[in-house]
């Protein structure tokens, strides 16, 4: 993430059944102008990317960062 564009409180409703099977999405959201955004599970991107979490605390934001295997 590059910069953040604002905050906006969400209602986080579970996935149409069309993509319920899906490892990368968490659900989605209706935003208060009628948009549909769907949410992704970013544990779910990372398995399906083939990538995993480094260890080590040497991030200055305390977050896991994603690397590739393989």
């Amino acid at each position: 993430v590059d910069r953040v564009q604002g905050i906006e409180e969400i209602v986080v409703r579970p996935s149409p059944a069309l993509i319920k099977g899906s490892t990368v999405f968490a659900g989605h959201t209706v935003l208060g102008d009628g948009r549909v955004v769907m949410l992704l599970d970013i544990p779910g991107v990372v398995a399906r990317m083939g990538l995993r979490f480094a260890d080590g605390d040497h991030d200055p934001v305390k977050r896991p960062r994603a690397l590739r295997t393989g």
